[in-house]
């Protein structure tokens, strides 16, 4: 069963930063965000970022599942608990972007897609996610 906590930046393995850069994720080291990790038997297999904002709206960053444990629905979870916690502190609109691989959790998950280039997709979760 999967664990699902806070945790810092510092946290994150340098193997998983190194792997999560190669894909063009940022890691950001601010005091509004705040990441998730997702956890079996205690070694990190998802992670997502929130950056909250004081407009109300917020930011996904640098989501990322060690490729082992990609498709087997611990990403999804994780995102629930994101949304979930995005909610309960008041976000109403959330933006990210994406590869083609991830959009399909994020719309099943209440996201629209609104603008794509070649191999970006920008989505947003409206108010009532």
């Amino acid at each position: 069963m999967m664990t699902i906590h806070p945790i810092k930046l510092t946290d994150i393995p340098p193997e998983i930063v190194s792997e999560g850069k190669k894909q063009g994720l940022i890691f950001r080291d601010s005091d509004n965000a705040l990441y998730f990790g997702g956890f079996l038997e205690g070694k990190l297999v998802t992670l997502s970022c929130l950056v909250i904002y004081k407009s109300k709206s917020a930011t996904i960053k640098a989501n990322f599942t060690i490729e082992e444990y990609r498709k087997k629905g611990y990403f999804s979870e994780l995102n629930q608990h994101v949304l979930a916690y995005a909610r309960d502190h008041g976000v109403e609109v959330i933006n990210l972007n994406c590869l083609k691989d991830s959009v399909a959790i994020h719309v099943k998950h209440g996201a629209r897609v609104w603008k794509t280039t070649k191999n970006i997709f920008w989505l947003m979760y409206d108010k009532g996610f």
